[in-house]
């Protein structure tokens, strides 16, 4: 299965505590998050040295697989994909054999055998004005993840935020969101309390220092709240201990009881 995928289904579940005594056998917290660096230019990689990512992503129709993975060398441990319009089933081959974990579609020409192989993640890249209808059928489709079209920059707003929710409900997928610079860490909880499941960087706008900031604020987001534990919060207390309501004291006639005859 695609590295990136287990990634994002990890999402918000705790580590299991290591064997052990001691203070150091302790659950760590997943992150509630991924953080994802896209380029088109294999060289920029450079630029995430030494921040935890979760994937590269390069774009542009025929991403050069060797070139890519050269360029990984920097990053050994971070799972990697290619970006294009439309991919045939050899050339996802070509790029799985060069140590591509996943790819992503901007465009729907794609004959479904290039979609074949299931130890390659998928994603789609779905446009702002995607109907409904489409948006409910991705969850049929062989995808494992979305990613918007439009990118995002600090400062967000309201608007863009409720824009952002909405098309997120109607998509039964993981939500990936790409950025524009570092977002703050509000920000970021804000887009995660509406599904986001991670943002993903352009290394062309993003420099090395907005890039750790990313990845620092997703590592340090609270915990996201259940939704027992959202309602808890927010609904009314009764005082008292409450009665069972009946609407028809007729609906609890029993003929074979006694009391119960006239």
């Amino acid at each position: 299965m695609s590295k990136l995928i287990q990634r994002i289904e990890r999402l918000n579940k705790d580590a299991p505590a290591p064997m052990g005594f001691g203070a150091a056998a302790r659950r760590q917290p997943m992150p509630t998050m991924v953080l994802l660096a896209a380029t088109a230019e294999p060289e920029a990689v450079a630029n995430a040295n030494g921040v935890a990512l979760d994937a590269v992503i390069f774009r542009g129709d025929g991403v050069d697989g060797a070139a890519a993975a050269k360029a990984m060398q920097a990053l050994p441990d971070v799972p990697w994909g290619a970006q294009a319009n439309t991919l045939s089933q050899g050339e996802v081959s070509a790029l799985v054999e060069a140590g591509a974990d996943f790819v992503s579609l901007t465009g729907l020409t794609s004959a479904l055998d290039a979609l074949r192989d299931e130890d390659v993640g998928k994603l789609l890249v779905v446009p702002v004005d995607l109907k409904e209808e489409h948006a409910r059928s991705l969850e049929v489709m062989p995808v494992d993840a979305v990613m918007y079209a439009d990118a995002v920059a600090s400062p967000l707003t309201l608007e863009v935020l409720m824009h952002l929710a909405t098309a997120r409900c109607e998509i039964g997928r993981p939500f990936l969101l790409p950025v524009h610079g570092a977002l703050t860490a509000w920000e970021l909880e804000c887009l995660r309390e509406i599904g986001v499941e991670g943002v993903v960087a352009d290394l062309e706008t993003t420099n090395a220092e907005g890039l750790q900031a990313l990845s620092d604020a997703i590592r340090g987001l609270p915990r996201r709240k259940s939704r027992g534990e959202s309602l808890s919060a927010t609904l009314p207390r009764l005082g008292g201990r409450a009665r069972p309501q009946h609407d028809d004291d007729d609906d609890d006639f029993d003929p074979d009881d006694p009391d119960d005859l006239p």
